[in-house]
């Protein structure tokens, strides 16, 4: 069976989704029931809608109270500002609402509501929108409905399961050690036990828990709260300070990356209250020890010559909170997305930046001497990056970078066999005489797309900006952005070189996500290349710069 479009479950949404999509598209909708028993059917209650602007700040702060707080403020805007277009859509459908002797909605009140907003059909308005819906769809010439057909996995190029280490967390391990019996011990059998608890994998590189129908055995025996942690929040990342939860998608999966891609627009992030959240102590470092996380060195990473200024005391406290950080990060995010320069400039502005912010937050006493030796270093810093765009690069200097930057990540811990093949295709496709051509090439080819480094930037900023918080090391994160474009940059020319000239938006995912997968899923990588940052000459904050005008 061939669809252009699937939808799952034939409730409200389904089906009203079917009805605004184009009709060129064969659209198919699976329930794994039969229609009339979905939940929008059996609903009995009404539904609310925008009467009036004067209600739409009590209707949004009822909404966001019924979701503790943790709705999407964006989306609830949305819901309600379409509410009136959407009952407007049923009634031309045909669904029936009680009404008033002058022809106007009745509206009556429910729980969570502080006002009456809510329309209704009797006690059956789930029954009387559905079936409205339903009869609309059923005129549909591309809509097909498939009752008791139920998704059970979405299908990907690649699987979460296999090809890299499955961390369990101490809760779930201990939970895993309390179950006893056969199956206790069938699980704890396949864990290797230490300082990190990690699951065996099959020879063939799968979870020993993935049936042959590419199911997770303990999910279906035990139910989805029996995962661990990593198997339940991939590919979710979330990090905590004082009272702030940051949640952000992981490239290593490839939806991700589709998404991320797809368009130009600059990223953005969502920003909202949590009234019942009360975060972290300024002590609780564990909130941060997630995989991969790039933190834990207690010593400023920042080692930088006598002229740059006074260098970091490890015996003195140095008091940086959490709204300086964040004001660090935006202003460097702010770097990265200014458009009206190239992006190896704007990434060579970012980590000059960050280190100035390194030396200013960490490694200066407060004082009047400060803003001066500040002017001097902007200063400095644009001579800097003047003299790396304008110095004419040779072959040999572009392919020595190339071979530095290869054998530091070919140190790297193995996760997936596709980056040992990965580094062996880079070492076989360069060198000295093809290496700065082809990154040029590569370059020129790819001028309508800056965008795309500009996002992998970002992302690896708001990724990791604010484990500073904890290891009091800006510069550190810095430096891994603009390392993981460096080293991107020689695999997307690898790809093109392999491809004839051609660099597809799926070369972009494929490899973002590879990179991704290799090292930030990996805690000694990571903690590997944060050491490589402080004591590698090839990372240091100069020596990338030159490099990120090797393509230019």
């Amino acid at each position: 069976m061939k669809t252009d479009i699937l939808i799952v479950g034939s409730g409200c949404a389904g089906l009203y989704a079917a009805l605004n999509l184009p009709s060129d598209k064969q659209i198919t909708i699976i329930t794994k029931d039969i229609v009339e028993h979905s939940d929008s059917f059996l609903a009995q209650g009404g539904m609310c809608m925008l009467k009036s602007e004067d209600d739409y700040d009590s209707y949004f702060e009822d909404t966001m109270k019924a979701g503790h707080y943790e709705n999407n403020p964006k989306s609830v805007e949305v819901m309600i500002r379409s509410s009136v277009d959407v009952v407007n859509d049923l009634v031309k459908y045909g669904a029936d609402f009680h009404r008033e002797p002058d022809g106007s909605f009745s509206y009556t009140k429910e729980g969570a509501h502080s006002h009456h907003r809510i329309i209704f059909h009797e006690d059956v308005t789930g029954k009387e929108i559905t079936s409205t819906l339903l009869r609309n769809v059923e005129k549909l010439s591309n809509v097909t409905i498939y009752e008791h057909v139920t998704m059970v996995d979405i299908l990907c190029k690649d699987n979460c399961c296999y090809g890299w280490e499955i961390d369990i967390d101490e809760g779930t391990m201990d939970y895993y050690r309390s179950l006893g019996g056969e199956l206790g011990k069938e699980i704890t059998s396949h864990i290797r036990e230490g300082e990190e608890n990690t699951m065996i994998m099959r020879e063939d590189g799968y979870c020993p828990f993935l049936n042959e129908k590419k199911l997770c055995d303990i999910c279906i025996k035990m139910g989805e709260e029996a995962l661990s942690e990593i198997c339940t929040e991939f590919p979710r990342f979330t990090m905590e300070y004082e009272d702030v939860r940051e949640k952000i998608l992981s490239l290593a999966c490839e939806e991700v990356g589709n998404i991320m891609f797809s368009t130009d627009e600059k990223i953005t992030w969502q920003e909202h209250e949590m009234p019942d959240f009360c975060g972290t102590g300024d002590d609780d470092e564990t909130a941060c020890e997630d995989d991969g996380a790039l933190y834990g060195n207690e010593e400023a990473a920042c080692e930088d010559d006598a002229s740059d200024g006074e260098a970091y005391d490890d015996d003195e406290e140095v008091s940086v909170d959490a709204d300086q950080l964040n004001a660090v990060s935006k202003a460097a995010v702010a770097l990265l997305q200014n458009r009206k320069k190239p992006v190896a400039e704007r990434a060579a502005e970012y980590l000059l930046y960050c280190k100035r912010m390194q030396q200013e937050l960490y490694g200066y006493h407060t004082g009047g001497e400060v803003s001066g030796q500040k002017q001097e270093q902007e200063q400095r810093e644009s001579r800097l990056i003047a003299e790396c765009r304008e110095k004419e690069v040779t072959p040999q200097e572009a392919y020595a970078a190339f071979l530095a930057r290869m054998e530091r990540y070919e140190q790297l811990e193995v996760l997936d066999q596709n980056w040992e093949e990965e580094k062996k295709r880079l070492r076989a496709a360069f060198h000295e005489d093809n290496y700065l051509e082809c990154i040029q090439n590569f370059h020129t080819a790819q001028q309508g797309r800056e965008y795309e480094y500009e996002h992998l930037l970002v992302y690896f900023t708001f990724r990791y900006f604010m484990r500073s918080y904890y290891d009091d090391n800006i510069l550190n994160k810095a430096q891994f952005a603009v390392a993981s474009i460096l080293m991107i940059r020689d695999m997307d020319a690898l790809r093109f070189l392999e491809n004839g000239g051609t660099f597809s938006v799926e070369d972009r995912v494929a490899v973002a996500k590879l990179y991704s997968k290799e090292v930030e899923h990996s805690e000694e990588n990571m903690e590997f290349l944060e050491e490589d940052f402080q004591f590698e000459d090839i990372f240091a904050p100069e020596q990338m710069i030159r490099q990120l005008f090797f393509a230019s």
